[in-house]
């Protein structure tokens, strides 16, 4: 009977088998560790203490990572939060540095902050995270203040530039080829690369004086808040005052090039996107026909900066983007 009771109490003590875990456990695990990594920094530049529902964060970090002999859980998952924003905000300072100097480095950073709470990153390439910078500029115009119209055309001329950079390329147009086709069904596009701007302020040479003046440097000058060392001030690049001007941000060689364009010539380029026929085109861009050799001159600069594509239409006419075929 002794014997008996003994092997009874130590089954009894015997553990039960734990669960083992699947991949429902593992979704939940990457969810919440995305969440605190992704969760905005203080104003501190560091983790919040307090979680979304109030709790302390130390308890929510506890679930997710071990504390080691140097560092508990909450300063291990620390370390990713901040790299997480310091990295995003970095890479709209590269992408951004005209809007950064005309509103200012805490300016800046307040705007790039409440627009990655509001457009978190969602793409597998940093390329796309300021892509809609340009209308959430436009929409905060009680953040911006007196810098909101200036503020509006750099958002959309350095996000014209990242289109430029790197969007595709159409087959080259070659003029020649068409001198003797029917206008009638001639059919012409811009390059997707080549972006075209109606601006209030002459942003391009401010730009270029930036670049030349400008020593950023990497992640570590997006949240630096240590004064400059005493020394020479740095001269400020003063804001250009208000001129309209038309624009054609492209690429040429694989490098990013500016060009301004007459009205006349912006109007021409803009009513291409229409998809018209040339003969169309030519009709409908202005209201009274326009010179046949300021066209042709247009028509062989475009063409030799390679921005146009396209050549005759046959039965696909009638959809948004025809299949082109060049005449040989």
């Amino acid at each position: 009977m002794k014997t008996a009771r003994m092997a009874k109490s130590r089954a009894q003590l015997k553990p039960k088998p734990r669960r083992e875990q699947d991949f429902s456990d593992l979704r939940i695990l990457m969810r919440d560790t995305a969440k605190m990594i992704m969760r905005p920094l203080n104003s501190a530049w560091r983790i919040n203490r307090n979680w979304i529902d109030g709790s302390e964060t130390q308890a929510f970090a506890d679930k997710i990572i071990k504390a080691n002999d140097r560092l508990t859980s909450l300063e291990r998952i620390e370390i990713y939060n901040k790299q997480y924003w310091f990295r995003l905000i970095d890479s709209l300072y590269e992408d951004f540095p005209g809007l950064r100097a005309v509103l200012g480095r805490i300016k800046f950073n307040e705007l790039v902050i409440a627009y990655l709470q509001k457009h978190p990153s969602k793409s597998f390439t940093l390329r796309n995270l300021g892509r809609k910078l340009p209308p959430f500029v436009d929409n905060n115009r009680k953040m911006l203040g007196k810098h909101y119209a200036i503020a509006q055309d750099m958002a959309r001329f350095e996000w014209a530039q990242v289109v430029a950079f790197d969007s595709t390329a159409k087959p080259v147009l070659d003029l020649s080829r068409l001198a003797h086709l029917n206008p009638g069904k001639l059919m012409l596009w811009m390059q997707p690369y080549v972006m075209l701007l109606e601006l209030h302020y002459p942003l391009d040479d401010f730009v270029m004086q930036l670049k030349q003046d400008s020593s950023r440097g990497d992640a570590s000058n997006a949240i630096d808040e240590v004064d400059a060392p005493a020394g020479k001030p740095k001269k400020e690049l003063t804001a250009p005052k208000p001129k309209k001007i038309f624009l054609a941000v492209h690429r040429y060689n694989n490098s990013l090039y500016y060009k301004r364009l007459t009205k006349d010539e912006y109007t021409l380029l803009t009513a291409m996107k229409k998809w018209k026929t040339l003969g169309k085109l030519l009709a409908n861009a202005f209201e009274t026909p326009p010179d046949p050799i300021w066209v042709r001159t247009c028509f062989e600069t475009w063409a030799g900066l390679g921005w146009l594509y396209g050549g005759t239409y046959g039965r696909y006419a009638n959809k948004k983007s025809p299949e082109i075929k060049t005449e040989d």
